[in-house]
């Protein structure tokens, strides 16, 4: 794939580039949690902010806001293709066909709708809010930040002469050949994209990612891109995120409530997905208070994605959970729960359902909404 990078951002200080092209360009996980809210939480409201972590990085003198307001509103306008929404239903996603339901997939053509937003500039920052139903503000989280990381991008290279990013660019190929030189022949690495929403440009992006699949060969497990997955024959890789913890937690009632939200989230989860797809992200709160508190059954899912906290150490305290709860003596060990992607789970016996009676509190409530952060580092 050839692309004249300098050229393309050359012309972007003239003419609207979407960036968003599909609004299958984001993570995969925000398709799985989206069927998940969608399932089990259709009528309630959230409210997402966008907030810029690295204060000293004042985005809103760096950002136009008026371009950016422009590129969100051609994102609302956009709906699933066709071709994209057979890829959904036909496709085969941690082995398994049919993952996604075809009366969410119906919703999803006819009905699907991102939610309106609010965009300001105060003090140098960019004021971002979207407000609505939870499943027409979370999917706005990738879109958005791969926006303003993109046209913080543009602004950086607008002053540059063709000439210019054309060396900018060679420097980057050269660059990126030399990395995946010293990983082509690594043995057991694996390798996934997760770059959607840190990314430098869609374009850089896709070339990237079709660089790796091109060098390092089996080597390169897939993206979470799942417009990437979809374009390329890729596999498409991701299950959930911070969201639905911190979503379950401002849905709580009381204390009690509060502290099995994260617990009740993965039931639920485990039930809408039939047992598919477990994989712990426990360090929301801190993974010590999730294991401190995790019921047995908890050892029957997959493993654990760590996030925050360093590898080694979590790693370590994960199996050492594991171990005290007998999960050493299932499944092949303790240590095989920390690979995999998928896996199945065991039916739970002679326990109350906390997703049930959560789930039922909150459709009965009204007047809560449940606030999630999308941020920019």
């Amino acid at each position: 794939m050839i692309i004249d990078f300098a050229r393309r951002a050359h012309d972007h200080n003239w003419e609207m580039d979407p960036i968003t092209r599909s609004l299958l360009d984001t993570d995969f996980y925000k398709l799985l949690m989206l069927q998940f809210i969608w399932k089990n939480f259709p009528r309630t409201r959230a409210t997402f902010t966008l907030i810029n972590r690295t204060a000293s990085v004042q985005l809103g003198e760096i950002v136009d806001v008026e371009q950016l307001r422009e590129q969100l509103e051609a994102t609302r306008r956009l709906r699933f293709r066709k071709s994209e929404l057979l890829w959904l239903a036909g496709n085969t996603f941690y082995g398994r066909r049919g993952i996604f339901e075809p009366a969410f997939l119906e919703w999803l053509e006819h009905e699907f709708e991102l939610s309106d937003f609010e965009l300001s500039v105060h003090d140098g920052q960019l004021q971002l809010q979207f407000e609505g139903l939870w499943s027409g503000t979370s999917m706005w989280e990738i879109y958005a930040l791969s926006e303003i990381g993109e046209l913080k991008t543009r602004a950086a290279l607008k002053d540059l002469s063709e000439f210019e990013l054309d060396i900018l660019y060679a420097r980057a190929k050269t660059r990126l050949w030399e990395k995946m030189e010293r990983l082509r022949g690594v043995p057991e690495l694996n390798i996934t994209d997760f770059g959607t929403r840190r990314r430098h440009s869609f374009l850089w992006h896709e070339y990237v990612v079709n660089s790796m699949r091109d060098t390092i060969g089996d080597c390169f497990s897939g993206t979470s891109n799942a417009y990437l997955a979809y374009k390329h024959n890729l596999e498409a890789i991701g299950t959930n995120g911070h969201e639905l913890p911190m979503a379950m937690a401002a849905l709580a009632r009381d204390d009690e409530e509060l502290r099995n939200s994260q617990y009740a989230l993965l039931e639920l989860w485990q039930q809408s997905y039939q047992g598919e797809l477990l994989i712990l992200l426990p360090d929301t709160f801190g993974t010590t208070q999730f294991l401190r508190g995790a019921p047995d059954w908890v050892t029957n899912w997959t493993g654990q994605r760590i996030d925050s906290k360093d590898a080694y150490v979590a790693g370590d305290e994960y199996i050492a959970w594991l171990q005290r709860h007998g999960a050493d003596r299932k499944d092949g060990g303790a240590d095989e729960r920390m690979k995999g992607s998928h896996g199945t789970m065991a039916p739970a016996q002679n326990r109350t359902s906390m997703a049930a009676m959560m789930r039922e509190s909150l459709f009965t409530r009204s007047g809560r909404q449940p606030s999630g952060t999308a941020v920019v580092v």
